[in-house]
């Protein structure tokens, strides 16, 4: 694409952990790595996903690598996400995904984590079928009745790993996530999200901080340290059109 170098010189996976290594295993670098064609992109990202009020991350233990492929694998946080997206029905302005924090984080399995517009992230702790209806009640007000502010962790650095959903998700996610967390960005959380939609631009990062809540796509390892840290050097800025794939949530 133009204006934007994807490379693939294996410099990164001298950083990497072992267990990220395991997870991009298999998987083919001249297709779903940062060396594959997107010469044929002229446009970039689009900036046309839907506007959603609210996002609703149900965190799980289970690594990406095994999520199923439509999050229909049975487990307890899958079967949240579908009677949450089901709870709140067909058009809901909401959106629902599932994301693992492989890192030290105060997160367990079944957490649910809400970003809403010009709030910080909240949190309810432990959520089970029984407490979908008071939550979903919680997500359609315009404010939460219960709500745990994550005032201690307010950027949040999400990136799209649904390994069996897309490769380059699969191959992109995990290698950033790594990479992010050893930026060591105080006050910055990094988790593996699940489908996000546009896996044509992974490396697909989900900033949520209190600058904006941008997504981003063909993130390499080069950029992402300007990303997270929201470093806009002129090549940057010059690069945004391209690479920002909207600030798709909430109202501006």
């Amino acid at each position: 694409m133009a204006g934007i170098t994807f490379k693939d010189n294996g410099e990164y996976k001298k950083r990497v952990s072992a267990a990220t290594l395991r997870d991009i295993e298999g998987l083919d670098v001249s297709e779903c790595g940062f060396c594959r064609d997107v010469s044929g992109d002229e446009k970039g990202c689009k900036a046309d996903l839907k506007l959603f009020t609210k996002h609703v991350v149900v965190v799980t233990e289970q690594a990406p690598t095994e999520w199923d492929k439509m999050l229909k694998g049975g487990t307890k946080a899958e079967t949240l996400v579908k009677t949450i997206t089901d709870e709140l029905g067909k058009g809901a302005d909401i959106k629902v995904s599932m994301a693992s924090f492989p890192f030290a984080t105060p997160f367990t399995e079944c957490d649910v984590i809400v970003f809403a517009d010009k709030t910080a992230p909240y949190l309810r702790k432990s959520v089970s079928l029984s407490d979908i209806p008071s939550l979903v009640a919680d997500l359609k007000a315009e404010s939460p009745t219960t709500p745990n502010a994550l005032t201690t962790a307010p950027a949040f650095a999400l990136m799209c790993s649904h390994t069996k959903r897309d490769g380059r998700c699969g191959y992109a996610g995990p290698v950033l996530a790594d990479l992010a967390q050893q930026e060591a960005i105080p006050n910055l959380i990094v988790g593996k999200i699940s489908h996000v939609g546009g896996h044509m631009f992974a490396g697909n990062v989900l900033m949520y901080d209190s600058t904006g809540n941008d997504w981003f796509g063909y993130v390499t390892p080069d950029l992402l340290p300007k990303i997270l840290k929201r470093e806009w050097t002129p090549t940057i800025t010059d690069l945004l059109p391209k690479i920002l794939t909207g600030r798709c949530l909430f109202t501006l």
